[in-house]
């Protein structure tokens, strides 16, 4: 067996689809500060502040005709900086700042009869910059406020009733960014008197919390949250006066970070966000200016790495065990003896090991330590070694998880 330290020739090319912002039809408004979410295939922003003011207008966004419809204005005085989520078929929207204070009302959106219903008042009291999500019938609203709030209260629809849960396991915040995904609820970022960047993720089942790998990246707060699928999405934001455009993916099974396409609006923070599908979205906001904006991006996830498993007609093989920790193990199938290459890409595209395998026999196995790979997705490749790629040949590819 001949390991080779530097990247040589192999057989087969891995593809990305990379991810990408496109811009939509603008909101029609510029403003900051505002409240999204989605019901179905429809996204709504409303209330935040516009020329300076708090306001409580509210609009729908149709994906399919890229066009925006005013809808009925939200039931609630005006106000900036609330919050917004939706539960089943109705969304919902309060807290924030209003004309004179800190709000605590809460309002409740039924898109079938374009009507709002006011319903119990949240139960933390007048607060601001929230972060919010939902996970099955239940709507969840942790931290904020001025005086950095760790509480975390959960509302019931169906009993119109607020009940707190165990505090945020990380220091009290506000303008952290909130968001759900796999049935659980991930809350990081804000600002405490100093930017944050830690993440932390809420198990409904045990009402526990539980901290995760922090985001990467500058800390920051007013920061855009969502989720598409089992994967999160935290960026923009700012602090000291800079507006960030990066944008990062979570992974809530290898509990990792990946950066991704910067925000095609430029560095904006306090903008409204909501997905819908396997689409994100994300606009208005202010810049490092505090200049208004009203620019409307969609967010498209494409392919994280390119790679899909694929089995060779002519060579079979297996790796195990799966997830491991310190060893795996290459066990394969040929026609007949043939020299492999072995080549193992992380979920960047980055090739991470590659090696010669002298084939013995046509069954035979190989062993490869990972003690040292980082936590995360993994793909084993093999290859037929300095021969030029065949016509059609499918490509040979395994995942596996190191723990």
């Amino acid at each position: 067996m001949k390991k080779i330290s530097a990247l040589i020739l192999i057989c087969f090319t891995l593809i990305a689809k990379a991810d990408y912002w496109t811009q939509k039809a603008s909101f029609g408004y510029a403003m900051a500060g505002a409240a999204g979410f989605a019901i179905g295939n429809t996204g709504y922003i409303g209330t935040g502040v516009l020329n300076t003011l708090p306001v409580n207008l509210f609009r729908a966004y149709n994906p399919a005709t890229n066009f925006w419809t005013s809808k009925a204005m939200f039931g609630g005085l005006v106000r900036c900086r609330g919050t917004g989520i939706s539960i089943d078929s109705l969304g919902y929207i309060g807290l924030g700042i209003g004309l004179n204070n800190d709000l605590q009302d809460w309002w409740q959106y039924n898109p079938a009869t374009n009507t709002w219903t006011q319903k119990a008042d949240f139960g933390g009291g007048p607060t601001r910059d929230v972060a919010s999500f939902s996970i099955g019938s239940f709507g969840y609203v942790a931290t904020g406020g001025v005086n950095y709030s760790n509480q975390l209260w959960r509302y019931d629809p169906a009993s119109n009733a607020w009940m707190q849960m165990t505090n945020f396991g990380g220091a009290g915040r506000q303008l952290a960014v909130g968001f759900a995904a796999d049935g659980k609820g991930y809350v990081g970022t804000g600002f405490n008197g100093t930017s944050l960047s830690d993440f932390w993720q809420y198990d409904p089942l045990s009402d526990s919390w539980s901290q995760k790998a922090g985001l990467p990246a500058s800390a920051r707060w007013a920061a855009t949250g969502f989720s598409i699928g089992n994967k999160g999405y935290i960026g923009m934001g700012i602090q000291n006066f800079t507006a960030f455009q990066d944008f990062w993916e979570y992974n809530t099974v290898t509990n990792s970070w990946l950066q991704k396409a910067v925000y095609g609006g430029g560095g904006i923070h306090f903008a409204a966000q909501f997905s819908i599908g396997n689409k994100g979205y994300a606009g208005t906001g202010m810049d490092g200016g505090n200049n208004l904006s009203n620019s409307f991006w969609e967010y498209t996830p494409g392919n994280t790495t390119g790679i899909t498993e694929s089995q060779d007609s002519g060579t079979r093989f297996q790796v195990y065990p799966n997830p491991a920790k310190e060893l795996i193990v290459i066990n394969y199938s040929l026609i007949k003896k043939e020299d492999l290459e072995i080549t193992i890409t992380d979920v960047q595209g980055q090739k991470i090991y590659i090696e010669q395998h002298e084939a013995q026999k046509p069954e035979s196995e190989t062993k490869i330590n990972i003690s040292n790979f980082s936590s995360g997705i993994y793909f084993v490749e093999i290859s037929h070694a300095c021969l030029p790629v065949r016509q059609g040949k499918p490509r040979m590819v395994k995942k596996f998880v190191k723990e």
